[in-house]
């Protein structure tokens, strides 16, 4: 099996992933919260008084999904898309570049973690009982997370978008 076809499986995979989350379970949480977006969805992030909102609105099913089902996919998903990221960039970039946005992408995966422990640490607490430090990591992480995820994942449409280009500029395709 060569790279290219690991790649392609991997990439199926995530993306099958994501829509299992956003349109699965991250669903459920959403509809059992009032339709209030779930910590995750957040990509620019949220305050003390929107954190303390969402959890006030859980109930026990979405808490429930969010600590169980929603919580091992996410325990997957950042290392598939990094691995799949990292694929995708060493194959359509020179090593240099490639490198350096491989970085970005393990930034991405390692604040996707750190998101997921704070976010479980909110659950826990509960409305009541959250403070403005827990919720001010979990958004830091939240923005972090998307920031990094975005220029990786721009770097690897704009190195797609390259690689076609010169492949079928002089074909007529």
């Amino acid at each position: 099996m060569t790279l290219r076809a690991v790649t392609w499986g991997l990439l199926a995979a995530t993306l099958t992933l994501y829509l299992v989350i956003v349109l699965w379970s991250l669903a459920i949480i959403q509809k059992d919260a009032g339709g209030l977006v779930p910590f995750d969805m957040r990509p620019m992030g949220y305050s003390e008084k929107e954190a303390w909102a969402f959890l006030a609105a859980l109930g026990p099913k979405g808490l429930a999904q969010y600590l169980g089902p929603q919580k091992l996919l996410d325990l997957i998903y950042p290392a598939l898309m990094g691995v799949t990221l990292a694929l995708i960039l060493w194959q359509l970039l020179p090593r240099r570049w490639a490198l350096g946005f491989i970085a970005v992408v393990v930034i991405g995966a390692v604040c996707d973690y750190v998101e997921n422990a704070a976010v479980a640490g909110l659950l826990a607490a509960g409305a009541d009982r959250i403070d403005e430090a827990a919720v001010s990591t979990a958004s830091r992480f939240s923005v972090l997370k998307a920031l990094a995820t975005t220029v990786a994942m721009a770097a690897a449409l704009v190195a797609a978008c390259l690689w076609l280009w010169r492949k079928y500029r002089g074909t007529g395709a």
